[in-house]
């Protein structure tokens, strides 16, 4: 969460600088402001921001491991899981060969999950 850390300055978090990122056209501000202007130098710094990754992240976030509990699937957990393609996973939800609800996107109960995984497993 951003932070005000004195009067008139803030600390802007990763996860604030993306949701700013789009909707102010930060990038086209920046190839008109110039690397060399203040303007153009705050810019930059902002860009960094909304796209920094945490040393030794990768370049997706985190997916947690089959091994950790969570309540819902998502279709890219479970094609990494069953190291299948996420259009075959898309596909058998579509088909209901994997129950699953759609909302918008695919969600799959663990317990579903886990048997599909256990089925389809291709390695």
């Amino acid at each position: 969460m951003t932070q005000r850390i004195a009067e008139g300055s803030i600390i802007l978090t990763p996860a604030d600088a993306q949701i700013i990122y789009a909707p102010l056209r930060i990038r086209e501000h920046r190839a008109r402001a110039g690397s060399t202007t203040r303007l153009g130098q705050i810019l930059t710094e902002m860009s960094i921001c909304a796209f920094h990754q945490p040393a030794g992240s990768g370049n997706e976030p985190r997916q947690t491991t089959a091994s950790e509990e969570r309540s819902y699937w998502t279709v890219r957990q479970v094609a990494r899981a069953a190291n299948r393609a996420e259009r075959t996973v898309r596909l058998d939800c579509q088909d209901g060969r994997l129950p699953a609800t759609k909302a918008p996107n695919w969600l799959i109960r663990a317990e579903d999950a886990k048997s599909y995984i256990a089925g389809n497993r291709s390695d």
